[in-house]
């Protein structure tokens, strides 16, 4: 595999030959001294096909520098953005910018990256060289919510301070820690959706599906899955996160990805808590007919949700593009209910592989944890692995993990404790455990009330959100000033900062940046909401959005 890869437009093979000789000219230094010539990758004839796609990825995987030049054409290419997005999330991106386009022209995240000008041959040489000796390139998840992904592959590795701000946070989809659990092979299912052809042998353009179950059950997990499987052939997948349409500058330029996508395999779209983005999914059925009209690259929707009910009949009676992309008649749907886990000895090897994937990341924080071992659990712990064979509160993966994580950090409910609330206690009981050790001079109760207000509305964007958010808590706690609402948001931000990497996090000292994350997964966060939502704290929830 070659050191460096190229990814750029057609319109600029000349100037990516130039870049390819131009560092296939240079030279590393080893450790022991020896010099060995640059290798570059890079696609002299832009084919395409399966195989070809796959060898891109595993290119792009095995490269130390990820080279993308941004000119008119590459900012038209959804193929670009894969592979930039690709090289993005391994932290090994090194953009490049054709002097006649403008800077804001480069689509999302990208722009808040460092980015220098193609012409530039001394900063090239030393850029592409500065991710071959390890420096990482920028962490998308530590940009301001404006400026993250048009498409979210929802891929991340877990901070170093993760497990001390947040247990619950292990078990979030994003992070993949836990196993991957699909029990009815419907990873496979939607694979084969997505690669669907008609009786000609032609892909099928345009389809939608909906993915329902409760909460727990690994709907995002799922996706996320698919999404990564489907990037490896050639596709750009990823998560429509809420407020990107809307965006005066990401709306547009997811806009332009979706309606003029060729060069990509396909196009998937994901977009979760459905129910609650109805006009986000009207618009996403629109532009993906308007690209099947322009002879688009296939296109896959897919909407996740609690349930299927009156939301989607109201959606259906109201929209001829939802019926058309759906492929609905009356109140049909094409969908896919997840199914519970079934009873028996799986659920057991899940729990210890979920022990053994969480372990690594509880020992560095926690000691004690290295000596549990889950082929030896406690006679107590063996009881309630007993019940969990059979228990239909178990039937969700996300509960088998919760309680995994419960016994590793010595919090596992007794065993003749049972069912989900029992465990969520523990789970919330754990996170106020951590509040305590990592804030300082803000009340336990106005931490409850603060995470679960943010909980409620879904995360907030900015500072300035964040503290009208807590001063409207007023009926509870009396007047707020700015002051008081700020240093409270400023003790959240050190456990659910949703802006800043883990660095910067460290040196923020508790200072907000641009937004507060949920706690998550959604039923711990549900968990708390539903202890701390009196009247006072959901009108304190409507007056904080409006303003």
């Amino acid at each position: 595999m070659a050191h460096v890869f190229i990814s750029y437009s057609s319109t600029h093979r000349d100037e990516a030959r130039r870049i390819a000789d131009l560092l296939a000219a240079q030279s590393l230094v080893g450790p022991d001294g020896t010099a060995e010539p640059i290798t570059v990758w890079w696609d002299k004839s832009l084919l395409s096909g399966d195989v070809f796609h796959r060898e891109i990825t595993q290119e792009i995987d095995q490269a130390g520098a990820v080279v993308v030049i941004w000119s008119e054409g590459a900012v038209a290419s959804d193929w670009v953005y894969a592979e930039a997005q690709r090289g993005a999330g391994r932290r090994k991106l090194v953009p490049l910018r054709d002097p006649t386009l403008a800077h804001d022209r480069i689509p999302l995240p990208f722009t808040a990256f460092h980015i220098d000008d193609v012409t530039n041959d001394v900063a090239v040489i030393a850029s592409v060289k500065k991710r071959l000796g390890g420096t990482p390139s920028e962490d998308v998840g530590g940009l301001r919510g404006d400026q993250r992904w048009l498409l979210d592959p929802k891929a991340e590795q877990p901070l170093g301070r993760t497990v001390r701000n947040s247990p619950a946070a292990l078990l979030q989809a994003k992070f993949r820690i836990a196993p991957f659990v699909d029990f009815g092979d419907c990873r496979e299912k939607l694979l084969a959706w997505a690669r669907a052809c008609d009786p000609a042998g032609k892909p099928i353009k345009t389809a939608g599906k909906v993915i329902h179950g409760p909460g727990g059950l690994g709907k995002t997990r799922l996706m996320i899955e698919v999404a990564r499987a489907l990037a490896v052939e050639g596709w750009l997948a990823g998560f429509v996160n809420r407020d990107t349409l809307g965006h005066v500058t990401r709306g547009p330029q997811l806009e332009s990805l979706i309606r003029n996508g060729r060069e990509a395999r396909g196009l998937l779209l994901i977009v979760d808590y459905a129910e609650g983005r109805t006009e986000d999914v009207k618009a996403l059925a629109r532009l993906m007919l308007e690209r099947e009209r322009a002879d688009g690259a296939p296109a896959r929707l897919v909407l996740l949700a609690r349930a299927a009910g009156d939301w989607w009949t109201e959606l259906t009676r109201g929209s001829t593009d939802i019926t058309d992309v759906f492929g609905t008649g009356e109140e049909k749907m094409d969908e896919l209910p997840l199914a519970d886990i079934a009873e028996g000895e799986g659920r057991v090897a899940l729990w210890k592989q979920s022990a053994v994937a969480l372990k690594p990341h509880l020992t560095a924080s926690f000691p004690e944890v290295s000596a549990l071992d889950p082929e030896a659990p406690s006679a107590g712990q063996w009881a309630r692995l007993e019940k969990l064979r059979t228990d239909p509160d178990y039937a969700r993966p996300l509960a088998i993990q919760m309680e995994a994580l419960l016994w590793l950090r010595g919090a596992a409910p007794g065993a003749h404790e049972r069912g989900i609330p029992k465990m969520l206690d523990r789970m919330v009981g754990l996170e106020r455990e951590h509040w305590k050790k990592v804030t300082e001079g803000v009340a336990m109760e106005a931490l409850n009330r603060g995470v679960a207000q943010v909980t409620m509305v879904q995360g907030v964007d900015s500072s300035a959100q964040a503290i009208d958010l807590l001063k409207a808590d007023s009926a509870h706690f009396g007047p707020r000033t700015k002051h008081e609402a700020g240093k409270i948001a400023g003790e959240l931000a050190k456990l659910y900062a949703a802006d800043a990497s883990d660095e910067a996090r460290g040196r923020a000292g508790g200072q907000l940046g641009e937004g507060l994350a949920p706690l998550e997964p959604d039923l711990i966060g549900e968990h708390l909401v539903a202890e701390k939502a009196d009247t006072e704290l959901i009108d304190a929830c409507l007056v904080g959005c409006v303003n």
